[in-house]
């Protein structure tokens, strides 16, 4: 009998010494993270929905089973609907300016238009396009990098750029920046110019340009469409970087916009529910271009926030074109995948990208500068608020991109488990 007094006296001051601990690390980590809101946002991040990802990872889907997928409900955009272009944001020296002025980087000589909603692709899942393999290799001639902004494309494009030379194709960068969503008509003329292009050049070529995704086959069922690769970043660290870097005193010349605008924090411009910053579900006729919208195309839908349909759409043309969609946060791995799967192109991109990487930290050469050129001393983290509530507005663009990364991880790890075989 005292030996089981004794043994359970034993397993309570136990209990109380685990349960003390516990609270000892809770406290710790509250403290910890209570200073610093990047830190607290980025523990916040939430987690792979898997069960979303299960039909959209599959390596083949048959076409029965693909049309079968009934697109989830959504209220459809009306002729009341809002872009950047109709949002003002302020008068400076008696001139109107809206989001579109601020984003091309100078005030528009005439007002933005309408658009004629019809004229433009609609949203559909249905294709008989099939999933590309995770990590076989894709021999193909043409390669088109839709690049999203905001997400390493200025080193991307540096790489390109040697590896044009060392690997003996043909790269063409575009310099417009403002014209991404595309009528059906234009789509249809880009996949005339961009066959008869590829045609002249037997060696390869690569195209990047900012510029919603559309399909070939849907204007040439007999073409062989080129593949697509693309880079991207954490959405709200996009959101939050292209809103310091709009407002770099680099990019003002001349014609300054408002004042009160140029000044704006970003946390206050999500909090108070501004337009620029709000990216509200609830609002489907503000179509407003989100990281998906490059993956799912032009269709109005693409630009609704929270469309879980335009989501899937972006899923499947991901699987269907897209030979590799990187992740900023993690540009070494990104390289390394796409020369495993497009070494046509990106045979010796590890080397230099490796190469690239070292003149960062060499104050003194000229590639290292050029290699941070887009870095934001101005740039600030969003509180904990701002980032909860941004959160919750773009969660299918936060199941996108976690979509896109865990993709990416697969294809590594299919990629080295081939090595360790051979």
């Amino acid at each position: 009998m005292r030996r089981r007094l004794v043994n359970c006296r034993f397993f309570r001051e136990w209990l109380v010494l685990g349960l003390a601990y516990a609270a000892l690390v809770v406290v710790f980590i509250r403290v910890y993270y209570a200073d610093d809101p990047e830190k607290a946002a980025l523990n916040s991040i939430p987690t792979v929905k898997v069960e979303r990802l299960k039909t959209v990872q599959r390596v083949e889907v048959d076409q029965e089973e693909l049309e079968e997928v009934e697109l989830p409900k959504f209220p459809p955009v009306d002729f009341n609907y809002r872009t950047a272009g109709q949002i003002v944001i302020g008068v400076e020296n008696g001139s109107e300016w809206n989001l579109d002025d601020v984003r091309r980087g100078k005030r528009a000589k005439t007002k933005s238009s309408s658009l004629d909603l019809s004229l433009y692709p609609k949203l559909s899942l249905s294709s008989s396009r099939r999933f590309l393999p995770p990590s076989d290799v894709v021999e193909t001639s043409a390669l088109i990098y839709n690049r999203v902004p905001k997400c390493a494309s200025s080193t991307i494009q540096m790489l390109l750029a040697r590896l044009e030379i060392d690997n003996n194709f043909t790269y063409r960068t575009s310099n417009i920046y403002t014209v991404q969503r595309w009528t059906s008509d234009q789509e249809r003329e880009f996949v005339r110019a961009f066959e008869e292009k590829w045609r002249k050049r037997q060696n390869g070529f690569i195209l990047d340009r900012h510029f919603y995704h559309l399909n070939f086959s849907h204007y040439d069922p007999e073409m062989e469409s080129p593949k697509w690769f693309n880079v991207v970043r954490h959405p709200i660290d996009r959101i939050v970087s292209n809103f310091y870097y709009l407002r770099h005193p680099k990019r003002w010349k001349s014609e300054l916009p408002p004042r009160r605008w140029r000044e704006k924090d970003f946390s206050e411009c999500v909090l108070s529910g501004d337009p620029e910053c709000a990216f509200d579900p609830n609002n489907p006729n503000f179509l407003v271009e989100q990281q998906l919208t490059y993956f799912c195309g032009s269709a109005a839908e693409c630009s609704q926030v929270g469309n879980w349909a335009a989501l899937q759409v972006a899923k499947r043309n991901v699987e269907s074109d897209y030979v590799v969609v990187g992740d900023s946060g993690n540009l070494e791995m990104t390289v390394s995948v796409l020369e495993a799967l497009l070494p046509r192109f990106f045979k010796g991109a590890v080397d230099v990208f490796a190469r690239m990487a070292n003149a960062v930290n060499d104050d003194a050469s000229a590639n290292g500068i050029e290699y941070r050129r887009n870095a934001n001393p101005l740039k600030r983290p969003p509180t904990s608020e701002a980032y909860d509530v941004l959160s919750k507005n773009i969660s299918a663009e936060i199941e996108f991109y976690e979509y896109v990364v865990q993709r990416l991880l697969k294809q590594h790890r299919l990629i080295e488990a081939k090595k360790t075989h051979t």
